[in-house]
């Protein structure tokens, strides 16, 4: 939401220190022993909702690091203080079986030290062995994995199909792939086909053309190298280097490597169309978005729109991430996408998918649109807020990312790790290390967050990155592996008690390939049936691996009614006995029931008659500007598949641009009816917001809001934009609409009192902010909107107590800085104003106002010089600045240097041949250059802009005098007079004058 201030406190203008001299005998009056007050700006301010309040649950994990054996740290390099951005990713670790004993063996990845200051011996990736009774042993230098590498991710799988569960450890530089050989790793990546060279991120094994072997996945992130860092600025307004932003480098996308069964590996993704060159890829999953038995790919992406890759079944992709809502909040806004996982989270047919992202981007839920009791997946919708994740995950960077039942109640619970990039005292209020969180599915489509108590082994913090799950110690339930950047690796044992039963799937191919990644499995139980649904699969999280089996938490006294199994080959299976608390291997073609084969191709449709190809010609029209014919091939979509959405929003849109607004009307009533879903509604309103047409973002917001009347944010949305177009009644309409569906809705709260602010109503606007300050206390915005209020009404102690508890709670907010110091400037405590305008500057190196202010306060205490540094770092970041060009003339006048200060007032005059000031300014400088002519044109000129300026009337009074032209120096001396100038004594002086010539 676009933030307002209650009131900006504005001055006319001022310049630093008066010009207080006699010039070749003319008076220049305004002469003042009291320094003037500082012009002060402000810019909007954006808010930061608090978090929701938890509850505790039974869910308990144990830290248990130490007395498994487990002592691995993080190496990153980032000890020699360069740095440099690869040390800000850290690394991942998970959980497979590398020996085939049964039990679950970890594997931890490492960085390494950068070259030049490497030590012996170097740090590696780290096996350990699972000795089966709750402790680990490193066997890294016997396996063949004790290899220096500046490691980041992992994935494992039986690529070859013979037995052994293959690696792939990604990194800077470098994807590697080790061939296990009964327990002995070999590195066979050249050999194999993969491209070295490259930063990787995310891998996974799957097989998308569905022919028995597993492919390889590989995301890629940016392209970087220290030379190319080393030419950066990334200092941000403090002295020393920080770690650069990611904008600064160019994504690299993805590779897919097709398995061609020989043990190589084909690089496809040209031809796949699964390349997306500029993303810059940390996480991605695998899901069967449609069941149709072909695996589609999902990826989050850093400050990228995250990617969704629908598999055409023809061993090509379809990108339809921003086509099908899963890549958008409910702002609308694609977010810096780190881990990612889905799951079917009401245990029926809706999948979601969660994305976890920066601070200040809550972690998301996108989930397939219901339309009456089924779903439609080809559209998302945003679930966030509803589901209760925005306001707990909005301080926090999540980074590792699961569903996993953690109770065993046959509910995904969601899992999360966090930590932050850098650790500046300029960011304490969002801090480095940060605590895991375990969201409790509540079975309605909503989590709550489980508080951990002291004694529960997620009470801790880290700078978090990677995390995996495994039952490592074979009791049924799923222990969590979580991994730090330049820290310890965390092995957490679920000690949860458990009241009901479990069911452990793992899968083996024949047909499919050996792991039976791809396969679905679905879970039936109890007497009404219940169902679960879950798919065998690698990647999810961030750069970490989770075991490969499925594990199925059963309530008390349900029994499993049947096990289906669908195959990547296209056989299902169907077991109607599986064992309870206990691992169930199934293998493919095995079932009691005759297999049923399915066919693993899609049926082919006639082009003639195929939508998308209409569909496709359609946007390529839109794309042309040929409007006319895009509607057409439009609603020829339409005839075929009347609840094609895409078709439909791009009519609606076509249609409004063109003037037939009743049409698109029709259209919109249309779309509601087909897919009655009002988070999808929401999204394409915020679309049409990105797309300029306001007008039909209301119209699209109102029919959400009669969809849902029960949810907020419609009338919400409707209130910020009635507010930005300054229509405060409707505005405070919706807002209260807002707040009677959700009370606790600070954004709504927030734009209430920026209603009364903008209506003159200062008391209501008071109550507003101070109820905001209640519901969410640590809101710097709501502190300093009370103090601009105390600062209107006349109570300057209390607007500086607002302000300081403004920057407490966050001592990055220039803006509140700055308002604090205009305050102090205009006590006259010019020692602490200077200070506030140096915090908002260092918090905000690209702030004008606070650099301007900052300049007017120096030359307030006299400091031409600081003065006069300050305004051309002012100019440097705004070369129009008005005031800053005439305000660093009078600074070079008052240094005696008058050409550097007609410099200034010429370019000032150029800029805004208006501005009366500019032209008085160099009238002065004339002066005490002699250049009288120039100096009585310029006064001219600025009467001319501004008949009642003051100064020119006195100055010209002064100039005709010295001319003995008595009657125009009467003239104006008289209208000076009358505008309130001392010019006494020169109209005492003119009078007998006058009298003698008359």
């Amino acid at each position: 939401m676009g933030k307002q201030v209650v009131q900006q406190h504005r001055h006319g203008l001022h310049v630093f220190g008066g010009i207080c001299l006699l010039i070749a005998g003319f008076w220049l009056p305004g002469c003042s022993d009291t320094p003037p007050a500082t012009e002060t700006q402000h810019r909007q301010p954006q808010s930061t909702p608090a978090s929701l309040a938890t509850s505790p649950a039974a869910i308990r994990f144990r830290d248990v690091t130490l007395s498994a054996g487990l002592d691995f740290n993080h190496e990153a390099g980032a000890k020699a203080g360069h740095k440099w951005y690869p040390e800000t990713i850290g690394a991942g670790g998970g959980f497979f079986d590398y020996n085939g004993d049964g039990h679950m063996d970890m594997l931890l990845v490492n960085g390494r030290q950068w070259p030049g200051e490497r030590q012996s011996p170097e740090p590696t990736m780290r096996l350990y062995h699972n000795r089966g009774d709750g402790t680990f042993d490193d066997v890294t230098e016997a396996s063949g994995l004790q290899v220096p590498l500046y490691g980041m991710g992992m994935t494992a799988a039986d690529y070859d199909n013979d037995g052994d569960p293959d690696l792939v450890v990604t990194g800077y530089e470098h994807t590697r792939l080790f061939r296990n050989d009964q327990g002995r790793f070999t590195d066979i990546s050249e050999a194999a086909g993969l491209v070295q060279g490259d930063w990787s991120t995310a891998a996974a094994f799957v097989d998308v053309d569905r022919d028995g072997w597993l492919d390889l996945l590989v995301g890629q992130y940016v392209a970087w190298t220290p030379d190319m860092e080393a030419n950066l600025d990334c200092t941000y307004g403090i002295p020393q280097k920080d770690y650069c932003a990611v904008t600064f480098f160019r994504g690299q996308g993805l590779r897919l490597y097709r398995n061609q069964g020989d043990g190589t590996l084909r690089d496809v993704s040209e031809t796949s169309g699964i390349t997306a060159p500029e993303a810059r890829v940390l996480g991605m999953t695998i899901i069967d978005d449609n069941r149709d038995g072909w695996p589609d790919i999902l990826v989050a992406t850093d400050l990228t729109p995250s990617l969704f890759f629908l598999n055409q079944g023809d061993g090509t992709f379809r990108e339809i991430g921003v086509q099908s809502g899963l890549v958008l909040d409910e702002g609308g806004i694609a977010f810096a996408g780190m881990g990612i996982d889905a799951a079917y989270v009401k245990n029926d047919d809706q999948l979601c998918v969660a994305i976890g992202n920066f601070a200040g981007q809550p972690t998301t839920l996108h989930c397939h649109a219901q339309v009456g009791e089924t779903y439609r997946s080809d559209v998302f919708t945003e679930q966030s807020h509803r589901s209760g994740l925005t306001r707990p995950t909005l301080r926090m960077v999540t980074f590792g990312l699961f569903f996993v039942d953690a109770d065993l109640d046959g509910w995904q619970d969601l899992f999360m790790v966090n930590g932050h990039v850098v650790n500046e005292e300029r960011l304490r209020n969002v801090p480095y290390a940060q605590r895991p969180q375990l969201f409790r599915n509540t079975g309605n489509g909503s989590f709550t967050e489980i508080e951990p108590t002291p004694e529960n082994g997620l009470d801790l913090r880290l700078i978090g990155r990677g995390a995996a799950y495994a039952d490592y110690d074979r009791d049924g339930d799923l222990d969590l592996l979580l991994t730090a950047n330049q820290g310890q690796a965390y092995l957490l044992r679920n000690d949860t008690e458990r009241t009901g039963a479990f069911v452990r799937v793992l899968a083996q191919g024949t047909q499919s390939n050996r792991d039976g990644i791809g396969a679905r499995l679905q879970l039936y139980y109890g007497t009404s049936e219940h169902q679960q649904t879950a798919l065998v699969r690698t990647g999810g999280s961030y750069l970490s691996h989770s075991e490969l089996a499925v594990t199925f938490g059963l309530p008390p006294g349900e029994p499993v009614e049947r096990l289906e199994i669908y195959w990547p080959s296209g056989l299902v299976d169907v077991f109607h006995t599986v064992p309870l608390n206990a691992t169930f291997v199934a293998e493919e073609g095995t079932s009691a029931a005759e297999p049923t084969v399915g066919a693993p191709t899609t049926p082919a449709t006639p082009e003639a008659v195929n939508p998308s190809a209409i569909k496709q010609e359609a946007l390529a029209h839109v794309q042309a500007g040929r409007a006319a014919d895009a509607i057409n091939a439009f609603e020829k979509v339409l005839q075929q598949v009347p609840d094609d959405y895409i078709a439909q929003q791009y009519l609606i849109e076509l249609y409004w641009r063109r003037g037939s607004r009743e049409l698109a009307r029709q259209r919109l009533k249309t779309m509601s009816e087909t897919l009655p879903d009002a988070n999808f509604l929401l999204q394409f309103a915020f679309h049409l917001e990105d797309a300029t047409l306001p007008e039909l973002a209301d119209e699209v917001y109102l029919q959400a809001a009669q969809l849902d009347p029960q949810a907020p944010e419609a009338p919400y949305r409707l209130g910020k934009r009635a507010l930005e177009s300054k229509r405060y009644d409707d505005a405070l309409r919706y807002f209260e609409q807002a707040l009677e569906r959700r009370a606790d809705l600070t954004d709504a709260r927030y734009g209430l009192g920026l209603v009364y602010g903008a209506q003159g109503k200062t008391e209501q606007a008071e109550a507003a902010f101070k109820r905001l300050i209640q519901d969410a206390p640590e809101m710097a915005e709501a502190h300093t909107h009370l103090g601009a209020l105390y600062t209107r009404t006349g109570r300057p102690q209390a607007a500086i107590d607002a302000y300081q508890q403004a920057v407490r709670l966050n001592p990055a907010y220039a803006e509140a800085h700055n308002d604090l110091g205009t305050l102090y400037a205009e006590q006259g405590d010019m020692g602490r104003a200077i200070a506030s305008f140096q915090a908002a500057v260092k918090a905000d190196a690209k702030s004008v106002e606070a650099h301007y202010n900052l300049a007017m306060a120096y030359g307030a205490q006299g400091d031409t010089a600081r003065l006069i540094r300050a305004l051309h770092e002012t100019l440097g970041l705004d070369p129009q600045h008005r005031e800053a060009h005439l305000n660093l003339g009078i600074g070079y006048l008052q240094q005696g240097e008058p050409f550097a200060a007609m410099a200034q007032f010429q370019a000032l005059i150029n800029l805004a041949p208006d501005m009366a000031d500019a032209h008085y300014f160099l009238a002065v400088t004339a002066a005490q250059m002699g250049q009288i002519e120039t100096m009585q044109a310029s006064l001219q000129r600025a009467l001319k802009q501004d008949p009642n300026h003051v100064r020119a009337h006195s100055a010209l009074a002064s100039l005709y005098f010295q001319q003995r032209q008595y009657d125009l120096a009467w003239q104006h001396g008289s209208r000076a007079a009358e505008l309130g100038a001392p010019v006494q004594e020169l109209l005492q002086a003119l009078e007998p004058l006058r009298q003698k010539d008359g």
